[in-house]
């Protein structure tokens, strides 16, 4: 008897909520019933609430007890506070990281496992981000010559994984690298991320050519992005700018350590729907690199997704 691949059974996503607190219930109120308590929850973050406990600090003076986490507290009054909650900070891969993570819990222990996620803005990472001069002036273009960097944005995301033999999108590899290559620079070759591709695909069992669309990761940064194209030229050759392609930040905005796991969501929607998105702000004459970017939706049959740099889903049984 086959071993039920590893499914997403359920997610939910919520952008620019007021507070955490706000995003955290929409998400919560969006997911169906669970099948069964979640072994494990794998919680991701940068800032990990940084903004609200600072406020509760200052107004209480200088009190002797930190506020606790309310993302812990709001999951554990969600799946029970005899779940165990894992911090995940793995600065923007923290996300991806999360649902990863997730993923491996269900291979090796079974039942379910949930990877979480949240993250906000706030005066510290804007700043921070500004100091290194990737935040975008105007609407982020990545891939073009004009390329400036990304726009911050704040949300929240959860994900349902498990064995299932009916799901519509299953999770078939995952991988991660850490390249200890420089605090805030990707190497310029791009060769962590190829390696990183490279054992997400024997992970699944593929071949390089079983891949029928891309997710870019497509920060928007110079670097970042000509870094990204090299890896995906060493892995694709001359096959990758027919290969379709799309990029979710210049519409969502960076969620940071959350965006690993909410554009994996966004992803598997329009997985089911048999659509690969067009990229918002698309300036395809300013394009520097050969990728299969497109400014309006189309249609795909059957895919193979990969999620850069985290995770190849699957899409069974579909017909567009």
């Amino acid at each position: 008897m086959n071993t039920p691949p590893i499914a997403l059974l359920d997610a939910a996503y919520c952008l620019r909520p007021v507070d955490s607190d706000a995003g955290w219930r929409r998400c919560c109120a969006a997911l169906r019933t669970l099948p069964q308590p979640p072994g494990r929850v794998f919680l991701a973050s940068i800032l990990n609430g940084m903004t609200a406990r600072q406020a509760v600090l200052r107004e209480a003076g200088a009190p002797t007890v930190v506020p606790p986490d309310n993302a812990v507290t709001m999951l554990q009054r969600l799946f029970g506070p005899a779940v165990p909650v894992t911090q995940v900070h793995s600065a923007c891969t923290s996300g991806a990281v999360a649902l990863g993570l997730a993923a491996l819990t269900v291979r090796a222990q079974g039942g379910v496992a949930v990877a979480a996620a949240h993250e906000e803005r706030s005066l510290f990472n804007t700043s921070g981000f500004a100091a290194l001069q990737t935040l975008s002036r105007g609407r982020p273009r990545p891939f073009t010559r004009s390329r400036d960097g990304f726009r911050l944005a704040a949300g929240v995301g959860l994900a349902v994984l498990g064995r299932s033999a009916d799901a519509a999108v299953t999770l078939a590899g995952f991988a991660m690298t850490n390249d200890a290559h420089h605090p805030t620079g990707p190497p310029r070759e791009g060769e962590g991320l190829r390696r990183c591709i490279e054992a997400c695909l024997a992970d699944a069992r593929m071949e390089p050519g079983d891949v029928a669309c891309l997710k870019f990761n497509a920060v928007g940064t110079p670097y970042s992005d000509a870094a990204e194209y090299k890896a995906l030229r060493a892995v694709w050759g001359e096959q990758l700018p027919r290969l379709p392609g799309y990029a979710l930040k210049p519409a969502l905005g960076h969620l940071q350590g959350a965006s690993g796991l909410v554009e994996t969501v966004v992803a598997a929607r329009y997985l089911q729907r048999g659509l690969v998105p067009p990229v918002a702000h698309a300036d395809l004459d300013d394009l520097e690199f050969g990728l299969g970017l497109a400014a309006e939706p189309r249609r795909m049959d059957y895919a193979n997704v990969l999620l850069l740099f985290w995770t190849l889903f699957r899409m069974t049984g579909s017909k567009g």
